[in-house]
């Protein structure tokens, strides 16, 4: 069979003398009824015929045990030829009545070749089309039967290759994805990507044969050697902060109420078009607790919030990270998806407990580390730059129980975990963020008392371990600076969280002192230290001093720092991070004065903004315009830095699987903000991370809600990840750095042609019909 067309072409232009002599012994054995008649070519046919092919091209599935036989006068290449194909009984089978596994095949198939065919001309042999089927109604994801498929057969052409000297230059899978298959239809599937044809989108989900594939690729083939040694470029500081004044009552940044209030909801809501500065970095997060899973593998210590998710009720369905996205087994299928959405960089956090168990160095696991080399290299490899938190709430449990952050010692301890980071993974990581939001760890995990360490002590403790927390970074950024920065040439920063506040009133001025007080409460608590004169903003001083007074304290419930301190906080930061969701209207108020609380010393209050869409959190509804004015405002009050939004993202419910086009219009409208801030007001916005790269365990909510580009399903025990239309709409923004006008026209046009199957009507400028 593999002669009639591979003669003419790779050895004499014409048929095999085999084919042509029993063609002919059948036309004499059946004068009546002749099975086969070959045609002839003349001389110039097969001169021209020859040598019409740079390669051999081979699809191969299966193999055949053959047998001579008397095929007798039945039309067909086995009764013609006079042949039996048969398969071994012992061999496995799969969803087609034809293809059976036989490896082995495949190694000999390619020496027939190469001896039969390209003996003379040496040309190199392209494998151009292999793989294997399963049945439609099968667990299609775990597809371990193509895997093993897949493993073997490579395998036996590296050893045709390798050992046997075949030019093999080339192996193609069948194939992409799931899809029609001939006589067959959707009955049976191919495709390294499953597609549910039930749903009008056809999502796309990776198999496991997916990640391997991509794997073998990474490799080259079956690699046993060590990892390559890696390097990132560096990211030279360009400039140091200068120190600046303090923020005056309200502060100088007030223009930007000044400038925006006025606005129309028509004039905030128009859309501009252009691009963000070459260069620009794109990304998306992650947190370690959220997606590693693997609680206590090969070494882990338990941290608070593997403690609290396990002893607690208030997480809905009793969830917990023990598991989540698995991640810490799966690597490879996140470094799948990041490559993907081509991203410029990826933002996660390290586990403390899983390198240090016990939350010191002495306690070193060394199987955390390599787990955040891999992910490190995996990074690299692919141009894609690590952002690494350091330290993203999940303290270890043996600190916890001994030291906590209200307690000044956790300064060194968090200094030497942060050196030992800084030591062993400088030389590839290039942005580093110390602590995640600060204000979230000190009110939610210190007065609010709703998340760990769960103490509930409102009016003290959120300022002491504030206090603390500010210092640690402090003492963080000065060992990088002192110890580190030369050699390893990269930036330090710390992510503060802020909602935007925008008066009730803009033309009452106690309402604007009212807004930049919830500014100063909220980001210049930590903002202020760092980025202006190394103390607290007089906002923040005066309204805790005045309560502490009243209430009879014969000094304020906010620490001081020291001159000398000061001097050590100020200007520790390379650039701005700023977390970002939603926008709050303010407006001023005399709360109580007992109990004593962080809450009740802002006197104000935050109200949602009504003319915006709701999300699946309560109090995070979607109010695009606020970015713009917050990035504005960070520019005003803290004198013009390097700006990374280093989080920004919506919740929808957690059934949102692939059309989740409440979040292609949340980052739509949120980006667009972020461009109006740097082309048209001059704001220096470097970067943009969306929130978050798949769905996972969203702390208090559980996996109730989702914020992923990429849906997990959680019910599956390899946690299959499907890319969203929000993957889809944001790997389109990277790609063209922004919202050029015609490639947006493009974009638009997608949009409206998939919302048409969408089982929910949505307008272009994000309101539901």
């Amino acid at each position: 069979m593999l002669g009639w067309f591979a003669h003419p072409i790779f050895v004499n232009g014409d048929y095999p003398a085999i084919l042509k002599d029993q063609v002919e012994q059948k036309k004499t054995a059946c004068p009546d009824s002749v099975p086969a008649k070959l045609p002839v070519f003349t001389p110039t046919e097969s001169q021209r015929i020859l040598g019409t092919a740079d390669f051999f091209g081979l699809n191969h599935y299966t193999s055949r045990l053959v047998s001579n036989s008397n095929g007798g006068c039945t039309p067909g290449p086995d009764s013609v030829g006079d042949f039996n194909a048969t398969v071994d009984p012992t061999w496995s089978s799969t969803a087609s009545d034809w293809i059976y596994p036989v490896p082995w095949g495949l190694r000999r198939l390619l020496n027939y070749i190469s001896t039969e065919y390209l003996n003379v001309n040496k040309l190199p042999i392209y494998i151009t089309g292999n793989g294997m089927p399963t049945d439609y109604s099968v667990d299609s994801l775990t597809d371990t039967s193509r895997m093993d498929y897949m493993r073997s057969y490579i395998n036996e052409a590296l050893k045709a290759t390798l050992t046997d000297g075949v030019n093999v230059q080339r192996f193609t899978v069948q194939s992409l994805m799931d899809g029609f298959e001939a006589n067959q239809g959707y009955s049976q599937r191919f495709g390294l990507h499953y597609v549910n044809f039930e749903v009008g989108s056809r999502p796309r989900t990776p198999k496991q044969s997916a990640y391997l594939y991509a794997e073998i690729i990474e490799q080259n083939g079956f690699s046993s050697q060590k990892s390559k040694k890696f390097k990132a470029a560096e990211r030279p500081l360009t400039r140091r902060l200068a120190a600046l004044p303090p923020s005056e009552v309200p502060s100088q940044a007030k223009v930007v109420w000044e400038k925006f209030s006025s606005q129309s909801n028509f004039d905030r809501k128009m859309y501009h078009y252009g691009t963000f500065p070459e260069g620009f970095s794109w990304g998306i997060s992650s947190s370690a607790y959220q997606i590693e899973g693997g609680w206590n593998a090969d070494g882990k210590g338990p941290s608070i919030w593997d403690t609290f998710t396990q002893t607690t009720d208030t997480i809905p369905d009793k969830a917990n990270g023990n598991v989540a996205c698995e991640s810490y087994n799966r690597l490879n299928e996140d470094l799948y998806m990041l490559r993907a959405l081509r991203v410029k960089s990826y933002r996660f956090s390290l586990s403390w407990s899983r390198i240090f168990p016990d939350g010191t160095r002495k306690s070193l696991n060394q199987k955390g580390v390599d787990y955040y080399n891999r992910l490190i290299d995996g990074l690299i490899a692919y141009n894609i730059e690590p952002i690494v938190t350091i330290y993203h709430w999940d303290l270890p449990e043996a600190l916890q129980k001994v030291y906590d952050w209200d307690k000044a010692e956790m300064i060194d301890i968090f200094n030497d975990y942060c050196d030992f980071c800084f030591a062993t993974f400088g030389d590839r990581v290039k942005f580093w963020i110390t602590i995640n939001q600060p204000q979230t760890i000190g009110w939610s995990g210190y007065g609010l008392g709703n998340m760990p360490p769960n103490v509930k002590d409102p009016g003290y403790r959120p300022y002491i371990v504030a206090h603390n927390l500010i210092k640690a970074h402090a003492k963080a950024y000065h060992t990088y600076d002192d110890k580190y920065r030369q050699s390893q040439g990269g930036l330090i920063s710390i992510a503060l969280n802020a909602d935007w506040a925008e008066p009730k009133d803009v033309s009452i001025r106690r309402e604007v002192v009212a807004a930049d007080r919830a500014m100063q409460f909220q980001l210049g608590w930590f903002a202020h230290p760092i980025f202006k004169n190394g103390d607290y903003p007089d906002a923040l001083k005066w309204q805790v001093g005045n309560k502490s007074e009243i209430q009879g304290f014969p000094q304020s419930r906010l620490p001081s720092f020291t001159e000398e301190e000061k001097n050590f906080i100020k200007g520790t930061a390379d650039v701005f991070c700023v977390n970002h969701y939603t926008t709050k209207i303010v407006s001023h108020i005399t709360a109580r004065l007992s109990p004593e609380s962080y809450e009740y010393d802002w006197d104000f209050k935050e109200e949602e903004e009504n003319d915006s869409p709701t999300t699946a959190i309560p109090n995070q509804k979607v109010v695009a315009w606020g970015l713009r004015r917050l990035l504005n405002w960070i520019k005003e009050e803290y004198g013009d830095p390097e700006i990374y939004i280093t989080e920004n993202g919506v919740a929808t419910e957690a059934q949102t699987t692939w059309d989740d086009s409440d979040r292609v219009f949340f980052y739509k409208a949120y980006i667009d903000e972020a461009l109006k801030a740097y082309e048209l007001d001059g704001v220096t916005v470097k970067g943009y991370i969306a929130t978050s790269l798949m769905d996972s365990f969203e702390w208090l909510n559980g996996y109730k809600v989702g914020f992923g580009l990429h849906h997990v399903d959680f019910s599956n025990p390899n946690r299959s990840r499907t890319p969203k239309y929000s993957a889809h709409f944001y790997y389109n923004i990277i790609k063209d750095n922004g919202f050029p006008f015609f490639a947006h026209l493009e974009t638009e046009i997608l949009a409206r042609s998939s919302l048409q199957n969408s089982s929910s009507s949505v307008r272009l400028d994000g309101q539901r019909l």
